[in-house]
């Protein structure tokens, strides 16, 4: 049975409530939030949404494999045998997707590879079967997404000093083709791109502060936004694992929780990178999952370093919305 939706014309501004504006249209190097425009939302539709290197693809996996340990129940129940594919893995690139990625390469630079071309991915993504939730992924900021209620949108946040740590390891296992395609210049040293990062909010790449905090604000008046931080995965991944079922609606038997919890512990992602990485004309072999650790930046920052930080934060972001993003307390 399709669950395609009519709800279309009701979509909304992400925190229009909030944020008191209209949908802005987002472009850089990475996005372009105008391939919304071209998708057809449907009940159920599942979005997980991060400014970046906060737990994007670890959430990613959560909400695979809880849907299909779901899927597996189910069949179970009825005794419907399962296909071949049910327990192959995956590729989250693809059945997972990136829906506003758009390289400057798909703007004219040079050829962007067919898979992320506009056209070609958004007819993917239409294709995805109907009958089960759609997963999608953006790095939107909130006041330039769109909004349907019948979506559900998991927004994951990191403190911004590991944001800025993991976010220069991934700049730097860019490859030459992919600093081509995304017209970015190679890496500078890390103090050179973390001042920066600090005091242009994101650069070279897109705001983090306003980001979270855009979100933050969102789902204090929508309750189909559920806030995840990654300091809480870290300390209480059982825990979280069960939060985020209950948002999406997915019941587990306690038995079979173990093996879903245990399929998205960070040495079994590590281990499995395969099934995550970017392609390799983009990323540098083995270094998509990187350490995965929490809170590395007390051991690498000097004072200066920590101060610039916590001077930017205090002016950014509301009290409440720093206290989350520090603590993951809400």
């Amino acid at each position: 049975v399709s669950t395609q939706s009519t709800w279309e014309s009701q979509h909304d501004i992400m925190a229009a409530s909030v944020l008191g504006g209209p949908v802005r249209h987002v472009v850089n190097h990475h996005t372009d939030s105008a391939y919304w425009d071209d998708l057809t939302p449907r009940d159920g539709d599942i979005i997980v949404a991060t400014s970046y290197k906060s737990g994007t693809t670890w959430m990613q996996q959560i909400v695979a494999t809880l849907l299909a340990g779901a899927h597996e129940q189910a069949a179970a129940s009825s005794n419907k045998p399962l296909s071949a594919g049910d327990r192959e893995e995956f590729n989250l690139m693809m059945t997972f997707p990136w829906v506003d990625m758009c390289p400057s390469a798909d703007r004219g630079a040079i050829l962007c590879p067919p898979p992320f071309q506009r056209a070609n991915k958004m007819a993917m993504i239409e294709a995805m079967p109907t009958g089960v939730a759609r997963c999608l992924k953006t790095h939107l900021a909130a006041d330039g997404m769109p909004y349907y209620p019948k979506a559900k949108y998991i927004y994951v946040a990191r403190d911004g000093r590991d944001v800025a740590l993991s976010l220069y390891n991934h700049y730097s296992s860019f490859t030459d083709m992919s600093l081509q395609v995304f017209a970015l210049p190679p890496p500078p040293t890390f103090e050179e791109f973390y001042a920066k990062w600090v005091a242009q909010d994101g650069a070279p790449f897109w705001p983090f502060f306003s980001h979270v905090q855009g979100y933050f604000d969102a789902a204090r008046g929508h309750d189909n936004i559920l806030l995840v931080h990654f300091a809480n995965l870290k300390a209480d991944l059982p825990g979280q694992m069960k939060r985020v079922a209950d948002f999406l609606g997915i019941t587990i038997a306690p038995a079979v929780w173990p093996t879903l919890v245990q399929q998205c512990t960070f040495d079994y992602m590590k281990a499995n990178e395969r099934f995550f990485e970017a392609p390799p004309e983009f990323m540098k072999a083995g270094s998509f999952i990187n350490k995965g650790v929490n809170g590395r930046w007390r051991d690498l920052f000097t004072p200066a370093m920590v101060e610039q930080y916590e001077t930017e934060a205090a002016r950014a972001l509301t009290p409440a919305c720093k206290r989350f993003v520090d603590t993951g307390a809400l």
